[in-house]
């Protein structure tokens, strides 16, 4: 159908932000992906402008290597968390 051809192209968060409302967004990627996530913000700005995009790149080569991947995602949960009170 249309609507799974629109999804597809518009990749998985802004297929989820078409259906759903966020007022803030994080996105977590490795330096061989900043490209990529850069995109994605500039798309979530043009086309949900109220929402706050925050980017957040983790120094990892392999974003397969989940034991170098884990300790700084969890470290940065952690820091979001506490900055939102949670």
């Amino acid at each position: 159908s249309d609507v799974y051809k629109r999804q597809a192209l518009l990749g998985p968060v802004l297929s989820i932000m078409a259906s759903r409302h966020f007022d803030r967004i994080h996105l977590f990627h490795t330096p061989h992906t900043a490209d990529n996530a850069y995109a994605t913000t500039r798309e979530i700005e043009k086309r949900h402008p109220h929402c706050r995009v925050s980017v957040h790149t983790f120094p990892v080569s392999d974003p397969k290597d989940y034991s170098r991947l884990m300790g700084p995602l969890a470290r940065q949960i952690t820091a979001l968390r506490t900055e939102l009170g949670n």
